[in-house]
């Protein structure tokens, strides 16, 4: 069955992402901010953890399986760059770390994540609203922990690190 393929590929492709938060987040647990790192990958497991929740549910309802349609080509290549990201990690500044970062949470993939998660029911989808939201914060934060690790990295070795800038005011929930 192709779309439970696509699934399983799925939450392979959020597992590989949480083992690669869960590297920068350890390789930098003294840069300011980093912290972003290691709840980007909570996230990603929980991810992985609701698409193995959903191919359970579609196994007993097949009906559901019409609605659901995943880009498997372009699924691999993003694995492929989680994967040539991880190999390369060890060499990475925090400033590079968050940038791939952001790069890999903007990417389409990401979307289909999310809208194969909200084809299982109503309640599922609200779940799934709330982790995107959530998402959509740490990428926030992986925005400012960028700014700050390239203007660390750009100042003299004798200057102090420069600080986090202050957090913006939390936005009002957005509808599903």
């Amino acid at each position: 069955m192709k779309v439970m393929t696509g699934l399983r590929a799925l939450e392979r492709f959020e597992c590989q992402l949480a083992d690669l938060y869960q590297m920068f987040a350890d390789r930098f647990a003294s840069v300011p901010g980093a912290a972003a790192f290691a709840q980007l990958a909570s996230a990603s497991r929980r991810h992985a953890q609701a698409i193995a929740y959903q191919r359970r549910v579609l196994r007993q309802n097949g009906t559901l399986l019409d609605r659901l349609h995943i880009d498997l080509p372009a699924l691999e290549e993003a694995s492929a760059r989680v994967r040539d990201t991880a190999a390369r990690a060890c060499t990475m500044s925090c400033a590079q770390a968050a940038a791939r970062a952001l790069d890999l949470e903007r990417s389409p993939v990401r979307g289909q994540v999310v809208q194969s998660l909200r084809v299982v029911d109503e309640s599922f989808a609200a779940l799934i609203a709330e982790l995107f939201r959530t998402d959509q914060r740490r990428g926030r934060m992986l925005e400012r922990l960028d700014w700050v690790a390239r203007a660390n990295e750009a100042a003299t070795a004798t200057a102090a690190p420069i600080p986090l800038p202050p957090a913006p005011p939390p936005r009002p929930p957005a509808s599903p």
